[in-house]
């Protein structure tokens, strides 16, 4: 019963620069459409069930909606001052058809940027892809956002719908109609004033983890100090030094490569001039 051009609260609907668009596809437009046609590419209002997609061979397609050039929806997030920022979701396939699209999870924190996946745990790209059965869902997460999505004054999460290439049926050029629902986002509020620095010492468990070959170690500084991190095997032996030196007050991330480190779990120690404390990763190559 929306009206057309309508969205749920800080959310937009996409069509992009390419018909059939593909994960490499940017964004040309915003649809304008109403939410109960029933031919043609569109965009249809389910209830409790969300919003559907799909693209259709006429390249006419409806008012609002540019033939075969859906692409997904938009929701605009504003995180400052909040870090640990998860993100859960249901995708379902309503109809499978033959031309196979998926649901990938996206995000951004400048407009004039690519957006980049969403990883999940092991460094996967989230997603949602068709299932061969109609009326097939799946809940994905909760997904913990990158590090840098927190404190953000515009974050943009993008669930692209996308063409994946392949198609089940020679016979048919049908495409997979794609649905998502209930959406939620959590977080918690950084320590200390999100234009100051942080009142309180914090380590972070590294993200994503386990992984391979990079992750990354957050640190919160209430004042400015001689900060080391360590990495050491789970028996204790000294493996690398991953940060050494003066640090500010203020909020932190060190890169980890672990491109020339075995699969196994190892420790990393933080120490400073008042601080110390210790955490866990898992390299799984």
């Amino acid at each position: 019963d929306a009206a057309p051009g309508a969205a749920p609260p800080h959310m937009a609907f996409v069509y992009m620069q390419q018909t059939e668009p593909g994960l490499d596809s940017g964004i040309l437009g915003y649809t304008t459409g109403s939410f109960d046609f029933e031919t043609r590419t569109r965009i249809n209002g389910l209830g409790e069930d969300g919003f559907a997609f799909i693209n259709t061979s006429n390249l006419e397609g409806n008012p609002g909606y540019p033939g075969r050039r859906l692409g997904g929806a938009l929701l605009l997030l504003n995180t400052e001052g909040q870090g640990s920022v998860t993100v859960e979701w249901t995708g379902g396939t309503v109809l499978a058809n033959s031309r196979i699209y998926n649901l990938r999870l996206q995000y951004r924190t400048d407009e004039n940027e690519p957006f980049r996946d969403v990883p999940d745990s092991f460094g996967n790209p989230v997603e949602y892809q068709r299932h061969e059965e109609d009326g097939h869902h799946q809940l994905i997460g909760p997904i913990l956002l990158p590090p840098d999505a927190e404190d953000q004054p515009n974050l943009e999460l993008f669930w692209r719908y996308y063409y994946t290439g392949e198609q089940s049926d020679e016979e048919s050029g049908q495409r997979a109609k794609l649905n998502i629902s209930s959406i939620r986002v959590h977080s918690q509020p950084l320590l200390g004033a999100p234009t100051g620095p942080p009142q309180e010492f914090r380590l972070f468990q590294n993200y994503p983890n386990p992984f391979y070959p990079h992750s990354t170690i957050r640190y919160d500084l209430p004042s400015d100090q001689h900060v080391r991190i360590d990495l050491y095997t789970v028996n204790g032996r000294y493996v690398l030094t991953l940060e050494e030196g003066h640090a500010r007050a203020g909020r932190h991330s060190v890169n980890v490569d672990a491109s020339g480190l075995a699969s196994g779990v190892y420790i990393y120690q933080f120490t400073s001039d008042d601080f110390s404390e210790t955490g866990k990763m898992v390299v799984i190559k």
